[in-house]
């Protein structure tokens, strides 16, 4: 039950976003070229709706994590040039691609339609060519960086052959695509996948274009959760990598401590990103 609290928390959560919203160009600032350049892809897809998420999410990037060498923002085509030159600011080699030109390449005509239809059918054609720009870290606009995150951008992280991901403690699943309990086991949730070669999507394309009826907004993520655990990816620490919702009706924020690295805050959760984002 919701306290008097927790009230006042998103009332205040309200204006702190739309306060960062107005400071956006000061809080951007210039690029700091200081920064070493980091071996890696960062991968976003992201619309006008979350674009305020977007540019904290990616400060903070900046300010944990260092400088990505290339940074790929794909839009959904809600986009507009001011916002793409605001990303710029911080990142003049920011490249910004549309759906049509990051992911036709493996569009069936199925996918087509899914993209058409809801826009998690557009983030599978990210999803479907992200390991085309490995190694890279794919991560959705409402996650948050910490300073534990520093460890993204070391060589120890990247000594891995296969991918890492957020474990989702509340598996949400397509079943029409899962054949066996046991391919439910350990979860992929597909808001920050660590990316480091090839992803298999033969046998989960398959399913997809063999699926009766439509494809539903988890379609999404279970055929995501089918290819990386099919290329042998395992969690991420689920202490340092949080996806939790359990104190969503709670005033303070949980999960968020010394040895985090990131936390996903997913809809449920999304004011309390709010109160962590400096403004």
């Amino acid at each position: 039950m919701a306290s008097i609290a927790f009230h006042v928390m998103r009332r205040i959560a309200d204006w702190r976003r739309r306060r960062f919203v107005a400071r956006i160009p000061e809080r951007v600032g210039a690029p700091d070229t200081s920064l070493p350049d980091l071996p890696l892809t960062l991968l976003a897809f992201c619309g006008r709706r979350d674009f305020p998420e977007q540019v904290a999410s990616w400060l903070s990037f900046r300010r944990w994590v260092g400088r990505p060498r290339r940074s790929v923002l794909v839009s959904d085509g809600t986009l507009g040039e001011p916002e793409i030159q605001t990303l710029r600011r911080f990142e003049p080699r920011l490249e910004v691609s549309s759906l049509e030109q990051f992911g036709v390449a493996f569009a069936s005509d199925r996918m087509r339609r899914y993209a058409e239809a809801i826009p998690m059918g557009r983030k599978l054609l990210v999803m479907r060519a992200a390991d085309s720009l490995a190694p890279c870290l794919y991560a959705d606009s409402d996650i948050l960086y910490f300073p534990k995150a520093a460890e993204l951008g070391t060589s120890g992280f990247w000594n891995r052959s296969a991918p890492g991901y957020l474990f989702d403690p509340y598996p949400s699943l397509d079943l029409r695509l899962i054949h066996g309990e046991a391919e439910r086991d350990s979860p992929v949730n597909a808001g920050f996948l660590v990316i480091p070669g090839p992803i298999d999507w033969s046998e989960p394309m398959r399913r997809f274009e063999r699926m009766e009826g439509e494809p539903v907004f988890f379609t999404e993520q279970t055929l995501t959760h089918l290819a990386i655990r099919g290329s042998g990816g395992t969690a991420l620490v689920p202490k340092r990598y949080i996806l939790r919702i359990e104190d969503q009706w709670l005033a303070r924020d949980r999960f968020t401590g010394p040895e985090v690295a990131l936390r996903h805050y997913v809809s449920h959760i999304r004011y309390k990103m709010w109160m962590k984002v400096p403004i």
